[in-house]
C-alpha cells in the first residue's frame, strides 16, 4: 500500500507538469489517482503535489510582477499550494468515490479556494468538449467517473486506451491551432 500511494504521488507530479505545459486533458487523470490512494495523507499528498507542479511558474513570475524577491515567489507558490490541496484531504472523508469527485473539483472552483486555485482537471473540458457549456463539465466529469469504475473493474488498461483513444486526437488538434 505504501508503494501505490507513493506511486500516486510521482504520478501526480507528472500530470501536474504535463498537463500545465501543453497536455491540458492529461489532468482528468488525477482525480483516478487521487481515488486510489489509501489514507488521508497521501490523498492530501497528491494534490499537494500536484498543484505545486502544475503552479511552479509562480516561484520566477510573482517577483516580476510584484517586483519582489524570490522568497515571495517560492513563499507565494506553497501557500497557495497547500490551499488549493485541502480539498483532497477533506473530501477523502467521503466513502463514495463518484460523490467524493464531485465535491473534490468543485471544491477547488469556489472560494475561498477558487480565488487562489487554477489547475482545476475540470479546466480539459474546454479542451475535450469545447462550445459545450455546462454539458461539456458534466461529460468530463463522467469521463473521470468512467475511468474510476474501470479501475474497480480491474479493466484499467481498456479505460487507458479508451481516454487515450479520445485524447490523443483532441490533444494533437488543439497543439496544432496556430496561437496568436
Amino acid at each position: 500500500q505504501t508503494v501505490r500511494n507513493l506511486i500516486c504521488m510521482i504520478l501526480s507530479i507528472a500530470i501536474g507538469i504535463i498537463a500545465w505545459d501543453s497536455y491540458l486533458p492529461m489532468a482528468i487523470l488525477l482525480p483516478v489517482i487521487w481515488s486510489k490512494t489509501d489514507t488521508k495523507k497521501s490523498a492530501w499528498l497528491v494534490g499537494l503535489f500536484y498543484h505545486l507542479a502544475a503552479s511552479r511558474g509562480l516561484i520566477l513570475a510573482v517577483p516580476v510582477f510584484f517586483d519582489a524577491t524570490l522568497i515571495y515567489g517560492i513563499f507565494l507558490w506553497f501557500a497557495a499550494g497547500l490551499i488549493q490541496s485541502l480539498p483532497y484531504l477533506l473530501c477523502t472523508s467521503v466513502r463514495n468515490h463518484y460523490l467524493a469527485i464531485v465535491l473534490l473539483l468543485f471544491a477547488l472552483i469556489l472560494p475561498p479556494v477558487g480565488i487562489v486555485g487554477w489547475a482545476n482537471p475540470l479546466t480539459a473540458a474546454g479542451i475535450l468538449f469545447p462550445g459545450t457549456g455546462f454539458a461539456g463539465l458534466f461529460l468530463t466529469l463522467c469521463l473521470i467517473w468512467l475511468m474510476i469504475w474501470l479501475y474497480k473493474k480491474q479493466k484499467i488498461l481498456a479505460g487507458v486506451l479508451g481516454v487515450l483513444i479520445i485524447l490523443i486526437p483532441l490533444v494533437i488538434k488543439h497543439n496544432k491551432t496556430p496561437k496568436i
